[in-house]
């Protein structure tokens, strides 16, 4: 019986460490987000008051201005989709690289704060040395 017991026990926590449930983020979606972003890179602040994050599948969120009006401020607008995959274990952002309007984006990292409910992420573009930091509040 104890060997029964045992093998079951470990054949179950084995699953769990080789199968991740899929998990589902606990990030309100809906348009009532602003953002900005913290650093200045080229002297510049950007800043926009209507954000949208909206849920995917899984992990996934896309967020409609990834710069938080950053890229406005250079005349490229307010538009600048970006999907992010968030670990929903530890509440971070999983790093990613994409095309944007000024090159190749690199996003390093991000949490979300369910507390402040701030989702945060870092990016940079070093083909035209940006290093920021957007900051997305739920209102």
């Amino acid at each position: 019986m104890k060997t029964t017991f045992f093998l079951y026990l470990s054949i179950h926590l084995l699953s769990g460490y080789f199968y991740q449930m899929p998990c589902e983020v606990d990030i309100p979606t809906s348009s009532d987000w602003s953002g900005k972003t913290i650093n200045g890179s080229l002297n510049t602040y950007g800043q926009n008051p209507s954000i949208t994050i909206e849920a995917l599948v899984d992990d996934r969120i896309q967020v409609s201005d990834f710069s938080c009006g950053f890229l406005d401020a250079f005349g490229f607008g307010f538009d600048h989709p970006l999907e992010l995959e968030i670990d929903c274990a530890t509440n971070t952002v999983k790093p990613k690289s994409f095309i944007s309007d000024f090159g190749e984006c690199l996003v390093t990292e991000g949490y979300w704060n369910s507390a402040q409910k701030k989702l945060t992420i870092h990016w940079k573009i070093d083909f035209n040395s940006i290093d920021e930091i957007s900051e997305f509040t739920f209102n």
